[in-house]
């Protein structure tokens, strides 16, 4: 059981208990009575952590009038997007310039620390619980600084849950809700390697549903750079290699078919970064950034989606 349902039973016990004992005593006073509606009315166990991950309802609270870039990270379960991110915050706290940059502030701490730390922390916490889960706020956000500039600027990520991205495969009106890929800077696609070598077609059904989807959708804007990373590949073994090479062909042929043979970076990477010391994630993270601050497409003053959309048609 979750931490969180736990203490949504104990809360029921509790509740139960305090029922019993209020039926024995006399009547409290309305000004009592009134105090506590007040006090159950504030309390919410959906309350967020400070500083914890955004979502598109709530996301507009990081605008200070900052240039901001946005990521997206596209994947399904397991694929290894979260902890790609995690591994970038890693690499960005320990560092007092990385690729360039420097971290001064996250309005978004918490989700980005407990990301890393559910990922490095050995425990015996049950697996499920160690990703992103359906549903879950997914927009974490890092405050850089140019390190010979110092131009500061905002980098949005959008970590939604694989199972999110599944849902995606059939539901155009969950597709059309997601307000961060229809202004993305960069969109990353995540292959699981393992998945790929024991059940290709099956990777590549679901990939081509969904980039079906998000084409006839036009969420893909037309000059976003687009990455496709084959994640773990340090798991493949030299007798493996002739075989990775043609599954990881017939995928790249896929994504190249369904996005009409737009330009698509192709990356090779451990996300844990722990087989080659980070150096295919530092490459990665490296074109992700340098893209992001040389972007030519035109920056939105703030992250309002619906201002946005009404604002395009009033142009029109």
């Amino acid at each position: 059981m979750s931490e969180l349902g736990a203490k949504g039973e104990l809360l029921g016990a509790q509740t139960a208990k305090q029922q019993t004992e209020q039926s024995s005593q006399a009547e409290e006073s309305p000004e009592k009575e009134e105090n506590k509606k007040v006090s159950k009315k504030n309390f919410s166990l959906e309350q967020q952590f400070y500083c914890d991950a955004l979502n598109d309802s709530n996301v507009n609270t990081i605008v200070d009038g900052s240039d901001i870039d946005t990521i997206v990270l596209v994947g399904f379960v397991g694929y290894g997007k979260t902890t790609f991110i995690s591994t970038l915050y890693y690499r960005l706290i320990n560092s007092i310039s990385y690729n360039g940059q420097i971290l001064y502030d996250s309005d978004t701490y918490a989700g980005l620390e407990r990301r890393f730390a559910i990922r490095t922390i050995k425990t015996d916490i049950d697996a499920e619980t160690k990703r992103t889960i359906k549903g879950e706020d997914h927009i974490l956000a890092l405050s850089l600084m140019d390190e010979n500039s110092g131009v500061r600027r905002k980098i949005v990520v959008s970590d939604r849950s694989g199972e999110d991205y599944k849902a995606y495969t059939g539901n155009a009106k969950d597709m059309l809700d997601d307000g961060l890929l229809k202004v993305a800077d960069n969109i990353v696609f995540f292959v699981d390697v393992q998945e790929m070598m024991n059940t290709t077609q099956s990777v590549k059904y679901d990939y081509g549903l969904l980039l079906t989807g998000l084409e006839e959708q036009h969420l893909i804007p037309d000059n976003c750079r687009l990455s496709l990373v084959f994640n773990k590949y340090d798991l493949i073994n030299n007798g493996n290699k002739s075989k990775f090479e043609q599954k990881a062909t017939s995928v790249q042929q896929l994504f190249m078919e369904k996005l009409s043979g737009r330009n698509l970076a192709t990356y090779y990477i451990d996300s844990t970064g722990a087989n080659d010391n980070f150096i295919a994630v530092d490459r990665l993270t490296k074109d992700l950034l340098a893209s992001s601050s040389h972007c030519d497409r035109r920056r939105y003053e703030n992250l309002d989606w619906v201002g946005k959309e009404l604002r395009s048609l009033k142009n029109v």
